[in-house]
């Protein structure tokens, strides 16, 4: 899926701005959570992208992947775009249907 145009800045740009001290950003989203483990050094820079750009650890992982896929996104092939927005729509409904089931369980 394309950003939206009107965004100020793509993903990349607000992660170096971060780091800089120029940028600033809000999450804002339903989350889940999980695990993912990675190699020392990857998580020393990763840490180290955190603290200058002042962010979570958590924060930090969710800027550098939306800015990556957003890369990998743009150098696919129509084909395979088209395949992974379909995953990725089907994904999308499976979680909205996962969080209403939770809900009518919680009322």
């Amino acid at each position: 899926m394309k950003k939206n145009p009107a965004e100020e800045l793509d993903r990349m740009e607000l992660v170096v701005q971060l780091l800089q001290g120029t940028g600033k950003s809000t999450l804002k989203s339903a989350a889940r959570s999980f695990l993912v483990r990675a190699p020392e050094h990857v998580l020393a820079e990763l840490d180290a992208m955190a603290t200058i750009g002042k962010k979570s650890r958590n924060s930090m992982v969710v800027h550098l992947l939306m800015a990556a896929m957003d890369q990998v996104r743009d150098a696919l092939d129509d084909k395979t775009r088209r395949e992974l927005d379909a995953k990725i729509s089907e994904n999308r409904d499976r979680m909205n249907s996962d969080v209403l089931e939770r809900e009518q369980l919680e009322a």
